[in-house]
């Protein structure tokens, strides 16, 4: 589902009370602005695992004010910025986490971090060059067949 920013982390905290285990998948400035909810998710032993595609940019504001201002430079909307360290944050709140630097990293840590049950925070370094999240999704290659077992359709 394709939501507001901030919106993916609460939600998955909602589901996670129908549902044994949520795969959340969020953007870094999304991340941002809900990660606070770590707190709750660790408190009420919740297992979600937060993949976050961290492209240290606002790829999808970038490219809406680059289309309503039918300019498509980057001098005009400067949204790339750095980022925190989010397994660190996501250690703070005493959940586990792991920091890779490229998506196909993904498939060496993902069955073991399923199998966990328990919350898990992964933090992917990817590329600026991918605009929406279902460009990003497409691009770390989570729709492949190997994840179809964890997801409901």
């Amino acid at each position: 589902m394709l939501a507001s920013m901030g919106f993916g982390l609460p939600a998955a905290i909602g589901a996670c009370i129908a549902s044994k285990q949520i795969i959340v998948i969020d953007g870094d400035g999304s991340f941002q602005m809900s990660f606070q909810e770590l707190a709750v998710v660790k408190q009420y032993k919740l297992n979600i695992i937060v993949i976050i595609l961290n492209n240290s940019s606002l790829s999808l504001i970038k490219e809406n004010a680059n289309r309503i201002s039918n300019i498509n430079n980057d001098s005009y909307v400067n949204l790339k910025y750095g980022n925190p360290n989010f397994s660190k944050i996501a250690e703070v709140y005493g959940i586990k986490s792991i920091r890779i630097n490229n998506d196909l990293q993904l498939d060496k840590y993902f069955d073991n971090i399923i199998m966990n049950n328990t919350s898990y925070l992964i933090d992917i370094k990817i590329k600026n060059n991918y605009i929406t999240i279902g460009d990003h999704v497409n691009h770390v290659n989570l729709r492949n067949k190997k994840y179809e077992k964890y997801t409901k359709k």
